[in-house]
């Protein structure tokens, strides 16, 4: 018989990963539900012969609970799917009277090996001793006794894996014969068990060879055409191996837990130290750029004063020297208030708020129109997205990678440079292409570092510290820049920022 499976589960990785091995072993898998509710429904119309039903599911019925309206409504078996081992949770799972459970994540064997159990003591459950060759099919143990405990059948099973025979132990009371050991008191199990007509729970049995092993016990209460109980049936499940490894694993949780609890203070205290640093940092930068700039500003009035008013009064010498000290002021204070713009990318900002790029781009293109105009530069844009950013730093974006495409053109041939953006996975990322002079591979990491240069002044202007701010405005936006270059033959520069 092919047995036809409901598997509940609100892991769709997890479903599905059950789904094919027990399409593998030859179930067949009905369907896959997420939730109790919508599990109940389709049993109706579905008609399972058991149910794989995950412990913790999202909405207003857990497993546990849709569990109990199943034993009301219909006569299904349920076995349980959890990746839980708290004593809570299974205590609860087991007034529910399941008919097994899977440890996530379940091995192919262990999944034919409980569903077939399950099902075969679903069973079993109803036809009791006359089912007798039924019940040897199983490798649980299962034992029927009468109701003062003597043993009148024990399966195949219970022979291997208790180590007795069957004529051995007939007569015998189980509880003496296996040294039970109960979680609660035998007499108040027992009281227990006759009231409801079951019982579930963990026992510790000795076996012939004096080994002790844990096995997940059902007792059934069997009773005869006038409801007079005559007897009862026990089926042991051997979870020896699995209660080691689940506290092998609850040991090795709680070691990881320490670890990571012990890693986390150490990453708290170096980030801190780190935030510390970078701001001390970036105080540093702004201070000693702030306060440098009236002591300049002194020396290039002065000097320029001096150029104007003795200018070929002296010598040839003095008048070179007066040049350069002016050319020198006034390149520091062009590189002071440079270093000041990179301070101030991540101090001096505006909020992230919803801006169309293709609105960012005319701004920008408008401030440079002098610069395109004398270099006659062809500029074209693809459509561009709107995206949460702070505008006047992707004006600032824009400016210098513009003005790079333009400083760094050939200086034969029409000057072109192309804008676009594509959307790729969670990121927007943009791209700036020219036909420029390009950049040599040993130099396209180096040239987002502050004050790094590739030619002399004489040959490009600038401070060399325009692609640094580049790339500080794209890591506050959450994004990477970098670029593509084939020396000769232009340059992309490509920067992503997030979606969201």
């Amino acid at each position: 018989m092919c047995i036809k499976v409901l598997i509940v589960e609100d892991e769709i990785i997890t479903a599905l990963d059950i789904k094919i091995s027990l399409e593998k072993l030859g179930f067949e898998v009905l369907s896959i539900e997420d939730t109790g509710k919508d599990a109940i429904n389709k049993i109706k119309k579905l008609k399972p012969d058991l149910i794989l039903m995950d412990i913790v599911l999202k909405g207003e019925l857990d497993g546990i609970e849709t569990t109990k309206l199943i034993k009301k409504r219909f006569d299904v078996p349920v076995v349980y799917l959890t990746a839980y081992s708290d004593k809570k949770t299974f205590e609860r799972a087991k007034l529910t009277e399941p008919y097994g459970f899977i440890v996530k994540p379940a091995g192919i064997y262990e999944l034919k090996c409980n569903i077939e159990n399950a099902f075969y003591k679903y069973k079993l459950e109803k036809k009791l001793k006359k089912q007798a060759d039924l019940l040897n099919l199983t490798h649980d143990a299962i034992i029927v006794h009468d109701m003062v405990d003597k043993i009148t059948f024990w399966n195949k099973g219970a022979e291997e894996r208790y180590g007795w025979h069957e004529e051995e132990v007939l007569g015998e009371v189980t509880h003496d014969l296996l040294k039970t050991e109960f979680p609660d008191s035998l007499n108040e199990t027992c009281e227990r068990f006759l009231s409801k007509g079951y019982w579930e729970g963990e026992l510790i049995h000795t076996k012939r060879s004096g080994e002790k092993i844990i096995v997940s016990s059902r007792w059934a209460l069997q009773k005869d055409e006038n409801n007079i109980p005559i007897g009862f049936m026990e089926i042991n499940s051997d979870i020896t191996e699995r209660k080691r490894a689940e506290e092998s694993l609850r040991e090795a949780n709680d070691k990881l837990e320490l670890k990571v609890q012990k890693r986390t203070a150490e990453l708290n205290i170096l980030v801190d130290e780190l935030k510390r640093s970078n701001d001390e940092l970036k105080q540093f930068a702004y201070v000693t750029s702030h306060d440098l700039q009236e002591p300049l500003r002194t020396i290039a009035s002065f000097t320029q004063l001096l150029k104007r008013r003795y200018n070929h009064k002296l010598d040839e010498n003095a008048d070179e020297f007066i040049t350069y000290i002016v050319e020198g002021a006034n390149r520091m204070q062009t590189m002071i208030k440079a270093l000041l713009d990179y301070s101030r990318v991540n101090t001096r900002n505006n909020e992230f708020k919803l801006y169309d790029f293709e609105e960012i781009l005319n701004q920008t293109l408008n401030s440079l129109k002098i610069a395109i105009d004398e270099s006659n530069a062809v500029i074209t844009i693809d459509p561009l997205p709107t995206v949460m950013v702070d505008d006047k730093q992707m004006i600032q974006l824009f400016q210098n990678l513009i003005s790079n495409a333009i400083k760094f053109r050939k200086k034969q041939g029409e000057m072109k440079i192309h804008i676009s953006c594509k959307k790729v996975s969670n990121n927007y990322t943009f791209s700036v292409a020219d036909n420029g002079i390009g950049i040599e591979p040993q130099f396209r990491d180096r040239i987002f570092e502050v004050f790094q240069r590739l030619h002399t002044r004489d040959e490009y202007s600038g401070t060399g510290i325009g692609l640094a701010v580049c790339k500080k405005i794209v890591e506050r936006h959450g994004g990477q820049i970098w670029v593509e270059s084939e020396f000769g033959n232009g340059s992309i520069f490509y920067f992503t920022i997030p979606v969201d």
